[in-house]
């Protein structure tokens, strides 16, 4: 009845945190590794934002929130409140690509 639908091709620019099924592979990339598409890693499936930003983060209405913005992902993938731009091996990234 229905024909499939033609689509744009989508390019992403940046990192992107793939969400794996094994949390070792998500520290490895806060971490500062890239994975490259496509990923030979197991995605994870039926992801809820309930589960990455906990309803007590959304509190915040200022950087905090940024801070603690993936504090739920599960397998305790982060552990502590550490900002982005406080990762060297992030600093790293971003002064290559800028």
């Amino acid at each position: 009845m229905f024909g499939a639908v033609p689509r744009d091709p989508v390019k992403l620019e940046g990192r992107v945190l793939y969400l794996t099924d094994d949390v070792a592979w998500v520290r490895r990339q806060l971490a500062g590794e890239t994975l490259q598409w496509p990923v030979e890693q197991a995605l994870r499936a039926a992801i809820s934002t309930d589960e990455i930003t906990p309803g007590w983060v959304c509190f915040h209405y200022d950087e905090t929130l940024g801070r603690y913005c993936l504090i739920g992902l599960a397998g305790e993938a982060i552990t502590q409140d550490t900002s982005t731009l406080e990762n060297p091996a992030i600093l790293d990234q971003l002064g290559q690509t800028y």
